[in-house]
């Protein structure tokens, strides 16, 4: 199969202007400029352009049913309770329809790759036979140490009967230090390791948040306290959140830390060090009325910054062209780095860039197409495609059309 578009992008640095994808089962096999002396068949997309499949590395699909539920600007703690409360009658067939939307709402948006946090089991199922390339971070909630043995047997478990396909890789995902246990935390690193798969952590996502772990007070505490979690407060490591995973020893390349959104100058550092990635949700994060997200800093140190939605609880949207132009109007990021945190720094914070994120050969045809609504010229891709285009025309994964307009 050979596609041509108007404007091909196969990275952050290269625009081909009336360019052709050949594409060979799964892998693409060449890219380059549209020659009228190729006898081979031709699918013409058009006044479009081609990208690399856009990442949405942090979303919580299970949580997509609760769109418009959950009004905005209220803190974290309390939005939590309000999730609860909502889905506390659910049955198993609501969690199902809740993930299905969700996916549906993904392949629309032009997404062939997200990571996706999961708790329940079941879903795992729905989520393996979906066309969508997943990568699926197991939850883990305890914080006990005496039980912490007996959730990492769960994950393990899980690790162990949910075999990896083509599309769907599993993780390990510890919540966050204020719902997992120091003895759990270093566990789910060591199985991460030990199966060699990919670890997310909501990390300082709130004020509250370091509040609590750096002075063992604040509205959180007050949650801990009225949900009977059984946390030990002298426990709690009296530093940043940051800090707190350095001493434990869970940074690392194979990390992606979720939110990232209050930091100190030391805390970036840290970061730089480990290699770990950081996956920012600019659409939840307005959601919350957050204070400025460091990502200029991030950037500038070097760290890989990838975008996700985060839940449809916590956002409006499941599009990263949406989370694009945030980005690009609220933090005056140059268009082709926010182009590389929705594809290749995507797939690397999914640690899945040795074969996708770009358009190259010998790489998997994971495609975004979309249509040209207005003149624009060569030089100006990158500022189109930060202008949150709502024109996706066809979302190929694998070589295989998953959702096509027309």
């Amino acid at each position: 199969m050979i596609l041509r578009a108007k404007f091909v992008v196969p990275d952050s640095k290269t625009v081909i202007e009336n360019g052709i994808i050949e594409i060979d089962g799964d892998y693409i096999i060449n890219v380059g400029r549209y020659s009228k002396t190729s006898n081979k068949k031709t699918l013409d997309l058009g006044n479009t352009i081609v990208i690399p499949g856009l990442v949405n590395a942090h979303c919580h699909l299970e949580f997509s049913a609760l769109q418009g539920k959950v009004r905005n600007g209220i803190p974290l703690h309390k939005w939590i309770l309000r999730c609860i409360e909502l889905q506390k009658l659910w049955k198993r067939e609501d969690w199902i329809k809740s993930v299905r939307m969700g996916l549906q709402m993904l392949a629309k948006n032009g997404i062939t790759s997200v990571g996706d946090v999961c708790r329940r089991n079941y879903l795992l199922n729905i989520l393996k036979i979906d066309q969508i390339r997943k990568v699926v971070f197991y939850e883990a909630i305890n914080t006990s140490n005496t039980t912490a043995h007996i959730t990492l047997r769960e994950v393990e478990k899980t690790l162990q009967n949910m075999r990896p396909t083509n599309t769907f890789t599993l993780g390990v995902s510890p919540h966050s230090p204020y719902t997992v246990s120091q003895k759990l935390y270093k566990l789910l690193k060591n199985l991460s390791e030990n199966y060699k798969v990919p670890l997310a952590t909501h990390i300082s996502e709130t004020k509250e948040e370091v509040e609590f772990l750096m002075h063992r007070k604040g509205a959180l505490a007050e949650l801990i306290k009225y949900t009977n979690i059984s946390y030990p407060f002298y426990k709690v490591p009296m530093l940043t959140p940051i800090e707190y995973l350095r001493k434990m020893g869970i940074l690392s390349r194979n990390v992606n830390l979720i939110h990232a959104n209050y930091l100190s100058r030391n805390d970036i550092n840290i970061i730089a060090d480990s290699g770990a990635s950081v996956t920012f949700c600019p659409g939840s994060h307005e959601y919350f009325h957050h204070d400025r997200h460091p990502i200029a800093k991030l950037l500038t140190k070097g760290i890989t910054v990838a975008l996700g939605t985060d839940s449809l609880a916590s956002n409006i949207d499941l599009s990263i062209l949406r989370e694009m132009a945030i980005v690009r109007k609220i933090y005056r990021v140059a268009p082709y780095h926010i182009f590389d945190m929705a594809t290749s720094n995507g797939a690397k914070a999914l640690f899945r860039n040795k074969r996708l994120g770009l358009i190259r050969k010998k790489y998997i045809a994971d495609l975004t197409c979309l249509t040209i609504t207005r003149n624009i010229r060569k030089q100006d891709i990158f500022d189109f495609l930060c202008s949150n285009p709502k024109d996706v025309a066809m979302t190929m994964v694998g070589g295989k059309i998953i959702y096509n307009k027309t």
